[in-house]
């Protein structure tokens, strides 16, 4: 008796993750960097609404039930030390460590263009649009990674997605504005990560930028 209950537990399980997997997630990000951090991540997926703001560096939970959201639970994020130590970043730390990670990212470019194919796969964007102004203080680093930039979201523009760069001569500056909507497939993410994790030059980037 106890294992054919046990059994049942175990297909219904099973079946839960099989609708969760199955379901794209709906996510919608706003941000901008102007003159504060400033923005917020929606995630929806079947009656779970997740919001992520920025500013206030809150995450809320809502359960969503006729159109309406019912809140569940708040969570307060305090800075960590990572995020304390990335605004303390000189703007030539910020340029030496992309001097650093340009070399990898030419030659893990073939796995890189790998990993953008299964990502248009993977998204799915409703009108979206990325505006970019990037400089460097080295002309020569902001034409090369702006090339790299333009490389890897190319094959994003017939999907909906609209990246707008703009290099930034004889100047440090980088300014973002982002409002991107899109439904991910999950199956999909399982094989991206897949790929990262048993790919060594994606992994030797992850590693540089962690550090």
């Amino acid at each position: 008796m106890i294992l054919e209950i046990l059994m049942v537990i175990l297909f219904i399980l099973i079946v839960l993750l099989f609708m969760i997997i199955i379901k794209p997630l709906n996510i919608h990000v706003l941000f901008n960097n102007n003159l504060d951090y400033n923005g917020e991540i929606t995630i929806n997926h079947y009656l779970i609404n997740v919001e992520y703001n920025f500013k206030n560096k809150t995450i809320i939970i809502n359960l969503i039930y006729k159109s309406h959201k019912i809140k569940i639970k708040t969570f307060n994020l305090e800075k960590s030390d990572e995020e304390t130590s990335l605004e303390n970043t000189s703007k030539e730390d910020i340029t030496n460590k992309l001097k650093e990670l340009y070399p990898l990212l030419k030659k893990a470019f073939p796995d890189i263009m790998e990993l953008i194919k299964l990502l248009t796969k993977t998204c799915k964007f409703n009108t979206s649009k990325i505006n970019v102004n990037l400089g460097l203080n080295n002309n020569n680093l902001t034409i090369k990674t702006c090339n790299i930039i333009w490389a890897i979201s190319a094959p994003f523009y017939p999907l909906g997605l609209q990246v707008l760069l703009t290099p930034e001569i004889n100047k440090f500056l980088i300014k973002t504005d982002i409002d991107i909507s899109l439904r991910i497939i999950l199956t999909n993410v399982i094989r991206i990560l897949i790929k990262i994790f048993t790919n060594k030059n994606l992994r030797n980037i992850i590693k540089i930028l962690r550090n």
